[in-house]
């Protein structure tokens, strides 16, 4: 529940002491603020997730008030917002927060029905219809009918095209109480369970939910490390044994559940609705995330829910330390990569000693650079290097290795060979040491290695524009393929907005406060990606999360068999601001010209630093006009 409601206005000429009645369960906690050419920021400054906002907006927003809305969002917090201009910042407000549309309508009073709001306004009647969280709709229809309303599952924003006044007296509070209804409600909690297991073994967990709506439909994707698990199935509990339920192999170790209304809705309640069976594999080492990546659930009336998570997470046992290789090993022909050696211990380790066994006439070794796993006292040698089809490596000191998971080890191959192959590195002679010198019995785990001439090219391309940041990856294949996933990494604040291309299915998950996954395939799999185009467009906000250490880990693209294709990543390409330059090539061309045309005919989606630039005479919106002017610039 909200504890302060402040009702705010930049004009004397709104009545706000007038609506206080009909917030009588707050009443002892109001502030109603005008500011009228002043300073809010320093009201905004102590809003927190327990305050609600009803703010009558005359003037447009300073990119300070909307950083502090921005912040209030991520909160928690939520924002009313009335006012007749709101349209002339659509990228800010539709596409961060969400929109609707207006239409006449002849309804005589306000209802509230599902998602629809009927209200009186002024001489005419109008409708505001939720359309999505990210709500791709945004017109003027008439000076009091614009893009209203977003969705407030995670307590979002409110944008209205209309002063609070202007709703008859007799429906103001049925509308305030719609309002705090939808802010106030629980989320519902689904879980994923974490379990002790076996590799080369069958496992199952749990999928829980609390919830204190009957739902009706889940969709939901699951992204579990690569090569872990196998062989998904799934079973209803008895809380949802009259529900369909459905799960979905996706590449990459991804999957996708769906459950729907058979004949009977998922009660409210807790504890577990299904249960998940699936394979380990025999390299299932360490530790693994459940992670969810995607997430939607509806209630009886099929109205989208607010949603939090607790992801899961698999511990394979292991009654001996365990030595292996980090995932996905590979090199272009003619490079050299850095593989990772990681150990899994529980207890201390006082020497190691490895030995490599690999084709000399396929890669060579080159160097192994202890981690901060190794304490900094160690000694580390390397015998051999790169003159036999085997490197020796020792490393001991007076301290310890403490008990843990991850890399000690990071090894840089060089690739020799002329032909795309496959290889492998195998451990050969090692030994785990303790502190009385004795050998320590673990497990070994060994790599194979694909070397490999890129097929995919990615040429990543950073558009700047005065408020946001667009990354752009456009691509160049020899083959085809149907999904793709990668990470990035040293991202401060969260993206804006993302845009998938070719009726593919794109989803992101914020992994640690510092890296995105990303997720992108056809639903289909018999279908593919063209050879060339645009994978993707994200979208930051300038501010927060310009970077020039953009890093991409774990790019794998796969063809619609499941098999890998293999990919460069080239240094992103950082484009100065050039108005009118959508595609970020430099300059103003025929290509800028034929995606604004795009955008404006068919609905082409573009980031929003692209949107600030593609609106050339800076009207707020992208129309023909702007056309125009990209063609009187062409001519000359």
């Amino acid at each position: 529940m909200f504890s302060r409601v402040l009702l705010i206005s930049d004009s004397t000429e709104h009545p706000l002491n007038d609506f206080i009645p009909y917030f009588e369960t707050y009443e002892d906690n109001i502030s109603v603020i005008f500011c009228e050419n002043c300073n809010i920021i320093d009201t905004l400054e102590t809003l927190t997730e327990n305050d609600i906002v009803f703010w009558e907006k005359d003037n447009l927003f300073t990119m300070n008030e909307k950083d502090k809305l921005t912040e209030l969002k991520y909160l928690g917090g939520a924002v009313i917002l009335f006012g007749k201009s709101i349209y002339d910042d659509s990228a800010f407000f539709i596409d961060m927060f969400g929109g609707t549309f207006l239409r006449n309508t002849s309804s005589e009073k306000l209802i509230v029905n599902n998602d629809t709001l009927y209200f009186n306004s002024g001489l005419d009647k109008i409708e505001l219809q939720i359309i999505s969280n990210y709500g791709e709709i945004f017109s003027q229809y008439s000076e009091n009918s614009i893009s209203s309303i977003s969705k407030i599952n995670n307590n979002g924003l409110i944008i209205n095209g209309f002063w609070l006044e202007e709703i008859d007296v007799n429906d103001r509070q049925n509308y305030i109480d719609y309002i705090f209804e939808n802010i106030n409600r629980e989320n519902v909690i689904i879980e994923l369970e974490s379990i002790e297991a076996n590799n080369n073994d069958s496992l199952s967990f749990n999928l829980s939910m609390e919830n204190f709506q009957s739902i009706s439909e889940l969709n939901l994707v699951i992204n579990i490390e690569n090569n872990y698990l196998s062989q998904f199935d799934i079973h209803p509990t008895e809380r949802s044994i009259n529900m369909n339920w459905e799960i979905i192999n996706l590449p990459f170790g991804n999957i996708k559940i769906i459950s729907e209304l058979n004949s009977e809705l998922i009660d409210s309640g807790g504890g577990p609705i299904a249960v998940i069976d699936a394979f380990s594999n025999e390299g299932a080492l360490g530790k693994i995330a459940l992670q969810f990546l995607e997430m939607t659930i509806l209630d009886s009336t099929y109205n989208e829910l607010p949603i939090s998570s607790n992801n899961g997470e698999i511990t394979f046992n292991m009654d001996l330390p365990q030595i292996y290789f980090s995932d996905n090993n590979s090199i272009i022909i003619g490079e050299s990569n850095i593989f990772e050696i990681i150990l899994n211990n529980e207890i201390e380790i006082a020497g190691l000693q490895f030995c490599l066994q690999f084709d000399s006439n396929e890669i060579l070794f080159v160097r192994a650079d202890p981690t901060e796993r190794i304490p900094s006292d160690w000694w580390v040698g390397q015998f051999g290097q790169g003159s036999i089809n085997e490197i020796q490596i020792a490393s001991l000191g007076s301290s310890h290795i403490l008990p843990g998971n991850g890399p000690i080890l990071e090894i840089e191959f060089l690739s020799v060979g002329e032909i795309d192959t496959v290889t492998s590195i195998d451990f050969c002679n090692s030994y785990l040491f303790n502190d009385e010198s004795d050998y320590l019995e673990f497990n070994i785990v060994n790599t194979d290695v694909h070397i490999f001439t890129p097929e995919i090219i990615i040429n990543p391309i950073l558009i700047q524009s005065e408020n946001y940041i667009d990354i752009l990856y456009p691509y160049h294949s020899n083959v085809f393929f149907s999904g793709f996933q990668m990470e990035l990494d040293f991202i401060e604040s969260e993206m804006s907005n993302i845009i998938g291309y070719y009726e593919s299915y794109i989803t992101s998950n914020f992994v640690n406060g510092t890296t995105y996954h990303i997720l992108g395939f056809k639903e289909n799999m018999n279908l593919n990606y063209p050879k060339h185009g645009t994978l993707f467009t994200i979208s930051f906000n300038y501010l927060n999360s310009l970077e020039n250490n953009i890093v991409h880990n774990n790019f794998m693209f796969s063809d619609n068999l499941g098999e890998l294709v293999y990919s460069l990543v080239n240094p992103p390409i950082f484009s100065d601001l050039l108005i009118g330059d959508v595609d970020g090539n430099g300059e103003l061309d025929l290509k800028d010209l034929i995606l604004i045309q795009f955008n404006i005919v068919l609905g082409l989606e573009i980031g929003l630093a692209q949107r600030e630039i593609a609106d050339i005479d800076l009207n707020g919106l992208i129309d023909i006009t702007d056309v125009l002017l990209i063609l009187h610039n062409l001519s000359f």
